[in-house]
């Protein structure tokens, strides 16, 4: 048995003019702008792929960002180099088609309260999700 989904890096061969997740902004974000942001190298997308339909169900972008070292909580810090920033990867939109949601595709990625980071060892995710 395989999985239901499997995560892929956005090609050509993606149908992103299909995807509907309600919210207006993300959709169009992603059937008309992310391409360019790919070529540009401002970020990176992944979608999740139905297995069995090769639909795309869900859809996140990331890129490249830094924090401010003193930002972060001393029990982080402590275990970082003294740099004035670290590195960190951050997830710019996540959606969700409305063929799937409610099938845990948003735990890609963890759950987080909107505007907020958290942090584990290096990783930061910073920014809004759809709710």
């Amino acid at each position: 048995m395989s999985a239901p989904f499997r995560l892929e890096v956005l090609e050509g061969r993606h149908d992103s003019l299909a995807f509907a997740s309600g919210e207006e902004r993300l959709d169009r974000y992603f059937q008309t702008q992310v391409t360019q942001d790919i070529r540009r190298h401002i970020a990176n997308c992944f979608v999740a792929v139905e297995t069995e339909t090769h639909q795309v169900a869900a859809y996140y972008t990331i890129a490249a960002a830094s924090i401010p070292t003193p930002d972060l909580p001393p029990e982080v810090t402590k275990r970082l180099p003294r740099y004035p920033t670290m590195p960190v990867v951050r997830i710019g939109r996540l959606a969700v088609d409305q063929k799937f949601q409610g099938r845990g595709l948003k735990s890609l990625v963890g759950r987080r309260r909107p505007k907020s980071y958290c942090c584990s060892g290096l990783f930061c995710f910073i920014g809004r999700r759809q709710e």
